[in-house]
């Protein structure tokens, strides 16, 4: 049974790479398509709205393929837990194939709908990735990760009366800010982009400790808030990915 359960679990049930593979067929067809049919007297291709929804579906595609990459070998390190990783990827590959592949059917039309055409089934498929329910999984490991390395901190700040002084250090910035220096190991045309990641981080950090703060112990029962943390959660690993 706990094998069971282990295979079932957010992370351990393979819907990333599935979703990648099915995305890229779906691609494939998608082009074929595209370069085989005219609209108005004019090749469907050379429409710049086509182009835009071909463009984005390949980029959804590119990042997810950089998701699973980055994180696949991650498992070779020791005592390396990747769950809270493995759970956002997979829940990000799942929903951005369904949203691309929806994307793209609009652009077959009626056609999609055919039976011997297989997009809608690409479509059930992939759809199919998403009725696992992730959202909640992923808040509140990214929560009891953030409580394992701050908890005095947090406690302090849940009894502000006894601890004034660590209070007055942390909402001036002097206690407790990251400072992880992302544009120093990128590429400089990208140090915008490592400035804005790492104030995401930092954020991302702050909003946990204020969650834990504000609620406590009683933090799994406000499922509300821990899907926004997710939400934050998947945006800060898609910006990674590009």
């Amino acid at each position: 049974m706990n094998i069971l359960i282990d295979s079932l679990a957010p992370g351990n049930r393979n819907f990333a790479p599935q979703a990648v593979g099915i995305l890229r067929t779906f691609i494939k067809l998608l082009t074929r398509h595209v370069l085989e049919r005219k609209h108005l007297d004019q090749n469907m291709h050379e429409y710049e709205g086509i182009q835009e929804v071909i463009g984005r579906i390949s980029s959804a595609l590119y990042s997810m393929e950089s998701m699973l990459y980055y994180t696949t070998g991650m498992d070779i390190y020791e005592n390396q837990d990747c769950t809270l990783e493995k759970a956002m990827v997979e829940m990000y590959c799942a929903n951005e194939c369904v949203a691309s592949i929806y994307e793209g059917l609009q652009i077959i039309g009626a056609q999609s709908y055919l039976r011997e055409m297989p997009y809608i089934q690409f479509f059930e498929d992939a759809l199919s990735y998403t009725l696992f329910d992730s959202y909640i999984y992923i808040a509140l490991l990214g929560l009891q990760h953030v409580g394992k390395n701050l908890h005095s901190h947090i406690m302090k700040l849940r009894n502000p009366f006894h601890f004034p002084q660590r209070i007055l250090n942390w909402i001036f910035g002097k206690k407790y800010q990251l400072n992880l220096r992302i544009a120093d190991h990128m590429h400089p045309s990208l140090v915008n982009g490592g400035t804005v990641l790492e104030k995401c981080i930092s954020r991302l950090q702050t909003v946990g400790v204020l969650m834990l703060q504000r609620h406590g112990s009683e933090i799994s029962d406000r499922q509300m808030e821990l899907h926004r943390i997710s939400e934050l959660h998947r945006i800060r690993q898609r910006k990674r990915s590009r």
